[in-house]
């Protein structure tokens, strides 16, 4: 999906993907938090999250995190 798609996806409380993680590794805004900041899968939170992801093959290749 693209980065567009990724982030409604976020929003509607999936985790997700990129083809740049290692596995394992996914993203996703902790339920309830109105600021929308990002969380990686240990639970840190990457408030500029999207600002350091704007190089080409950052607005393609994610998908919903499957465990």
């Amino acid at each position: 999906m693209n980065i567009e798609e990724a982030k409604e996806k976020l929003l509607a409380g999936e985790k997700l993907t990129h083809g740049y993680f290692s596995e394992g590794e996914f993203i996703y805004i902790k339920p309830g938090d109105k600021s929308g900041n990002i969380y990686s899968e240990d639970g840190v939170c990457h408030d500029n999250f999207w600002g350091l992801r704007q190089l080409e093959g950052w607005d393609e290749n994610w998908e919903v995190y499957v465990i």
